[in-house]
């Protein structure tokens, strides 16, 4: 009896698997798959224009370099779209001062980092001076970080601009709108 019940349990799960019931073996496909072709997203693209319009920021310094900046305005197209998301502001000031922020959008504090920039441009004593922080030396929040309507404060400590020559501590707030 027992060798009878081995010959029929050995007979149903070489024919249907252990606990998977019947074998069911999908009929042949007419035609040869053909491969899916996906093509890469291009990494520099800087995103779609967002529904920003209006901006501005302030900009405090100290150091070696001591001066406040208003920037009344953003340069169009802005790039914004909640996170995370490719995300180009650039608020205009006086002459050829500017705030930019770019990367990918986040949302809280963020330090800067090569995918997180901030980075502005002002009117020294001696002609325009660049500064551009990748590497933390820079704290960002954002908040509200919406589809239409993104804000925020920056500090930055011990920032030295891209000519190694002028080192600032610096401290601003922004915004963006519809």
């Amino acid at each position: 009896m027992i060798g009878a019940f081995l010959a029929v349990l050995t007979t149903a799960c070489s024919a249907t698997g252990i606990g998977h019931g019947p074998s069911v073996s999908p009929s042949a496909p007419d035609d040869s798959p053909s491969p899916t072709v996906v093509s890469p997203s291009p990494t520099g693209s800087p995103g779609p224009a967002s529904a920003l319009v209006a901006g501005s920021a302030t900009l405090a310094l100290s150091g070696e370099l001591s001066m406040d900046v208003s920037f009344a305005s953003i340069a169009l197209p802005a790039v914004w779209a909640p996170p995370p998301a490719p995300m180009d502001i650039t608020w205009q000031g006086p002459s050829t001062q500017e705030l930019r922020l770019s990367g990918t959008s986040f949302v809280s504090r963020a330090e800067t980092s090569p995918d997180r920039a901030l980075s502005f441009t002002v009117t020294g004593p001696d002609g325009p001076v660049v500064f551009s922080s990748t590497a933390g030396e820079c704290g960002v929040t954002i908040t509200p970080a919406l589809p239409d309507n993104v804000g925020g404060v920056f500090t930055c400590t011990l920032l030295t601009d891209v000519e190694g020559a002028t080192t600032v501590d610096a401290r601003g707030v922004f915004s963006a709108t519809r």
